[in-house]
């Protein structure tokens, strides 16, 4: 029955299920810190866009980032910041916008992210060769590339 399941079940509900089996891992790491893993992505993505060197991070970037919308990304900054994990100041080059940083104990999320993903990911590719989950991950950047097109 298993089997017949795989090849019945919709690609994009086989997506969904993924993502959820990599959000739960966030999740559990998310909640020591008393986050949700939507909260510790945001954190790491900031934290990460620092490491790379960008100097103002707005609002709106992590909104394009994440695909969400103004009032949603609000939220999440607004709860991120009560909870003391960034803290945000006018630009410097364009008034209407905010800077946001991390706290400096969360400098780093994204290395700790980037295990959580690693981790889960070794997990879902178990039984994969190499070559399939360098196939699989070609594949997956190709489609990110027609999502960003997109908008």
């Amino acid at each position: 029955m298993e089997n017949y399941l795989q090849y019945v079940t919709p690609l994009g509900k086989r997506l969904i299920i993924l993502h959820h089996a990599i959000i739960k891992k966030i999740d559990e790491r998310a909640q020591k810190m008393q986050l949700t893993a939507t909260q510790l992505r945001v954190l790491g993505e900031i934290s990460r866009l620092k490491s790379l060197g960008v100097t103002e991070i707005n609002q709106r970037d992590l909104e394009y980032s994440f695909h969400v919308t103004h009032p949603t990304m609000t939220g999440i900054l607004q709860r991120l910041e009560k909870k003391g994990f960034v803290y945000c100041v006018p630009s410097e080059t364009d008034k209407r916008y905010k800077n946001i940083f991390c706290a400096k104990e969360f400098e780093n999320t994204h290395t700790m992210l980037a295990e959580i993903d690693a981790l889960a990911f070794a997990e879902l590719c178990k039984g994969l060769t190499q070559e399939q989950i360098k196939i699989f991950s070609d594949i997956t950047a190709v489609m990110l590339k027609n999502v960003e097109n997109e908008n």
